[in-house]
């Protein structure tokens, strides 16, 4: 992931992103990311607590996956349906895709192998 939409994630939800040391997916999957950021800094907000911190989210097998502290029951149900949504969402654009074993694509980037060489992601923070 390019490191200006880290850094859009932090600045959107500095509970949730502001301690994040390790991005490793393309930017097809940072609205899934944005989506999870704004229901675990509300969730947190309604139940008056501090949110669930993501230290690290990347691409495993095809889908994302997290490293995250202080999780309650309702954050871990808004994780794993992130996780759900990576599987049909191309990581290289955004758009529906396939679910190709280890990577998701539409028809447009079946062909990129690499999600993060091609779009130049930030790798680690």
């Amino acid at each position: 992931m390019h490191p200006e939409r880290l850094q859009t994630l932090r600045l959107r939800y500095p509970g949730v992103y502001g301690k994040t040391v390790r991005t490793e997916c393309g930017d097809g999957w940072f609205g899934i990311l944005d989506a999870l950021g704004e229901q675990l800094a509300r969730q947190a907000e309604l139940e008056r607590r501090a949110a669930t911190e993501i230290r690290m989210f990347k691409e495993k097998f095809g889908t994302l996956r997290f490293g995250k502290t202080a999780q309650t029951t309702s954050d871990a149900a808004y994780c794993e349906m992130a996780i759900t949504m990576s599987s049909r969402i191309c990581e290289v654009c955004g758009c529906p895709g396939d679910h190709f074993g280890t990577m998701v694509r539409c028809g447009k980037h079946v062909q990129i192998r690499d999600a993060l060489a091609h779009e130049g992601s930030a790798g680690d923070e």
